[in-house]
């Protein structure tokens, strides 16, 4: 891709923009953290220590989250795929939706919500395999955060990439649902 004469890196972050974070580990007894401030439990539709519906419905396992940075994966399943037995658009869409937006709230992952205010999303590639998504949070203001981020296959192929507004809520304060 190119970008007023330059060369841009394949991926909206580009490799030198994304660094490995090792996945979030349960503690040694397998119980969640107390506060479950960094939890995540799909069958619960706990993702970083928020209770999230979708969470459980898509099977999304959070694996890392730290400031400005949050990484999850959707495991493959044949009910998520669309007729070509490719994971499907909209299921793609909304891991991304859920990656930005912790990528949003990182700096106080259970104390913060965010209202998705806009997403924009550019589909690359289809894939029949897990989806791993990462995103950074690249401005946080007051009412207004941005986040940038892709998805990947398991073997690194880029899937799609997307950009997102969020208006951060103090949890517990009225102005949006969650």
């Amino acid at each position: 891709m190119r970008t007023r004469g330059r060369r841009v890196p394949d991926g909206a972050l580009g490799a030198a923009a994304l660094k490995h974070v090792e996945p979030v580990q349960p503690e040694p007894t397998d119980r969640l953290p107390e506060d479950d401030s960094i939890a995540s439990d799909p069958a619960r539709g706990l993702l970083f220590g928020v209770r999230i519906p979708m969470v459980a419905a898509l099977g999304l396992v959070g694996e890392a989250i730290e400031p400005d940075y949050a990484r999850i994966r959707m495991p493959f399943r044949d009910d998520l795929t669309n007729s070509a037995g490719r994971l499907h658009g909209g299921a793609l869409m909304t891991v991304l939706d859920c990656v930005l937006a912790c990528a949003a709230r990182s700096r106080d992952p259970a104390g913060t919500r965010v209202i998705t205010v806009d997403m924009t999303t550019h589909f690359i590639a289809s894939t029949c395999g897990d989806a791993i998504a990462e995103a950074r949070c690249l401005r946080r203001g007051r009412s207004i955060a941005f986040s940038q981020g892709e998805i990947r296959d398991s073997q690194g192929r880029l899937l799609a990439t997307a950009t997102g507004t969020f208006k951060p809520v103090p949890r517990g304060a009225p102005g949006g649902d969650g």
